[in-house]
């Protein structure tokens, strides 16, 4: 099924709270310089997965994926100073 502008898909006019919430996309900066992701600092992701031992995988916007310590993100809060 084809959704253009102005539409919706079918049974999300009932998504509310919560669940509504969980569809939003947060972005992050990474903020480490690591050997195995150059050149990667400051740039934006997201967060996949959330895992034990403070690690968590995330994606550049690029679509590249890495596991990574949630220390080595922050949330995104726009502008241009990331």
């Amino acid at each position: 099924m084809v959704v253009g502008p102005g539409k919706s898909r079918p049974g999300t006019e009932a998504l509310m709270g919560e669940q509504a919430y969980q569809l939003a996309v947060v972005l992050y900066v990474f903020r480490w310089n690591r050997p195995g992701l150059p050149g990667r600092k400051g740039q934006l992701c997201k967060v996949n997965r959330r895992g034990k031992m403070n690690s968590c995988e995330i994606e550049f916007l690029d679509g590249q994926k890495a596991i990574v310590s949630r220390n080595s993100i922050k949330k995104y809060r726009g502008g241009p100073d990331v």
